[in-house]
């Protein structure tokens, strides 16, 4: 039977399913483009260091969004901030005889910006915070030798302040053990200290003015002002700065384990005037080191005090070593 439906009746009906069609097709394809669109991305970031950065607290850390992949290699990789942002994120991997560079390169850092704080939760790791950058550095000892080791240094550049909430100084830190993890897994290091989730790690109490006998951390039992961080047995290292009533920096301790140790040695030199208070430990993790700095008021080294270099020198070495099990300290 004919229809009795007008022919434009008709093709409108033919033009309608057409355009139905092509929506339909055009949906799907978007989809399929943004799939792959999202693997190719996903893709991107994973393969960042060759695999073994930790990209999973990366996307808060550095602001939200889609991340941006800058540089990549097997011993460094960054990765920047959505939109206009311009934080960014690095990761320095060294194994081996490449230890060594790194470790100068974060001690020259350690000395521009003397004091770092422990990550705690049982790992060989600290952070250090200066001029728009914060760190976090973590090692692993893979052998008997300090070289075998390996030392992952997480930078968090950009940031119109250096200082982190208690949140983002934990992804940090995150980053650089759970990277640590990665790269040991990949080179069949079954190495130590493994530590544990990090879920906070301490405060960072380096900027609070310890009056003489009040320190609890690093400078305890010192009898002068001074700054201090939180006491750790795992860090690698660790500082106290003594300093007069108002806080003016005289004195720097410093306790070097492990790999640092072997870096120390080679920035610090020779003895100096200002530089003549040394020790040394035997530890499981190998030798430690500690060294004793006079500071500088403008051009010039502060007035020695050689009662309390002495007493703080002998009393910080002592606790440090003891906390790291190592024998007593010996000049």
């Amino acid at each position: 039977m004919a229809s009795n439906c007008p022919w434009w009746h008709r093709k409108v009906g033919i033009f309608s399913s057409v355009v139905t069609a092509l929506a339909v097709l055009g949906g799907a394809a978007l989809y399929i483009y943004d799939a792959y669109d999202d693997r190719q991305y996903e893709r991107s970031i994973s393969d960042l260091c060759e695999g073994t950065l930790d990209h999973s607290e990366l996307k808060e850390l550095l602001g939200g969004g889609r991340l941006r992949p800058l540089l990549s290699s097997s011993t460094h990789c960054s990765v920047g901030a959505s939109g206009s942002r311009k934080d960014y994120l690095s990761v320095d991997i060294k194994q081996r005889e490449r230890v060594h560079d790194l470790l100068i390169s974060q001690n020259k850092q350690n000395y521009r910006h003397p004091m770092v704080s422990p990550v705690g939760n049982g790992w060989a790791a600290f952070m250090t915070t200066s001029e728009g950058s914060s760190y976090a550095d973590a090692y692993m000892s893979c052998g008997k030798a300090t070289s075998e080791a390996i030392v992952v240094s997480a930078q968090l550049n950009g940031r119109p302040s250096a200082a982190l909430n208690s949140e983002e100084r934990t992804k940090l830190a995150g980053t650089a053990v759970g990277t640590l993890i990665k790269v040991a897994k990949k080179e069949g290091c079954g190495g130590k200290p493994r530590g544990n989730t990090i879920t906070g790690v301490p405060r960072d109490s380096t900027k609070v003015l310890k009056q003489a006998g009040k320190a609890v951390g690093t400078c305890r039992g010192i009898d002068s002002p001074s700054y201090e961080s939180a006491a750790d047995d795992t860090t690698p290292i660790e500082n106290c700065v003594l300093t007069d009533g108002s806080g003016k920096g005289k004195f720097r301790l410093t306790a070097y384990y492990g790999p640092y140790v072997q870096s120390a040695r080679h920035d610090i030199g020779f003895p100096s005037p200002d530089r003549n208070h040394r020790a040394t430990a035997t530890c499981p993790s190998g030798d430690a080191f500690y060294v004793m700095d006079r500071l500088y008021d403008g051009s010039r080294p502060v007035p020695p005090e050689p009662a309390l270099e002495t007493q703080a020198m002998k009393t910080f070495a002592a606790n440090s070593a003891k906390r790291h099990g190592c024998s007593v300290p010996s000049s």
